[in-house]
């Protein structure tokens, strides 16, 4: 008789690859019929969507490595680094196209002429690489003060004060032993 913690451990083991099994096909749909069909691209908001599609794909793919027991992201100082760096660029980039192509759709519903403005490609052209430069800049601390932590050797924080403050919105997986017990985790400390 199969028990509720081996069918919990099993979910918990095939979940991410479900996702990602379904969320990559269906992001790259979104992106390339909305960069395909000539009135989407019309559209200031296709800009955003299409970021957002991109950056969701990133997502996954950084979730799928860190799910693969093979993945040297628990061996190599750089990989730890950059695994961290990337998945807290690339959710933080999503985020913010999401929250663009919002403030697009209100923009072109305003009563307001001048913030239906706002709404245009020509400005979403020129807004497009902000949340891009934006977040590779205010992550650059993940570059610096995460690294493999002895004796576990998993890659974590190494600055006590960045910890208490990062910590605050790290989305991690990296509490895992092994690839079957992982589950992804908001880390939330008090730092009062």
């Amino acid at each position: 008789m199969v028990s509720v913690f081996e069918v919990v451990l099993q979910i918990t083991f095939w979940n991410p690859f479900i996702l990602f099994s379904i969320g990559v096909p269906a992001a790259l749909l979104n992106a390339i019929i909305f960069i395909g069909i000539k009135t989407f691209r019309r559209s200031s908001s296709t800009y955003y969507i299409v970021g957002q599609s991109l950056s969701d794909v990133s997502v996954l793919l950084i979730l799928l490595l860190q799910i693969v027991p093979s993945t040297p992201s628990s061996v190599s100082s750089i990989a730890c680094k950059l695994m961290l760096f990337f998945l807290q660029v690339t959710v933080s980039i999503a985020v913010s196209f999401l929250c663009l192509s919002a403030f697009d759709r209100w923009a072109c519903t305003s009563q307001s002429a001048r913030i239906r403005q706002l709404s245009s490609i020509r400005v979403a052209r020129r807004v497009f690489p902000i949340p891009f430069i934006l977040w590779s800049l205010v992550n650059i601390p993940f570059l610096v003060y995460c690294d493999l932590v002895p004796p576990t050797f998993a890659c974590w924080f190494t600055n006590d004060l960045f910890m208490r403050i990062g910590t605050l919105f790290f989305v991690s997986n990296s509490h895992c032993s092994s690839s079957s017990d992982c589950s992804y985790t908001v880390w939330i400390v008090d730092i009062s």
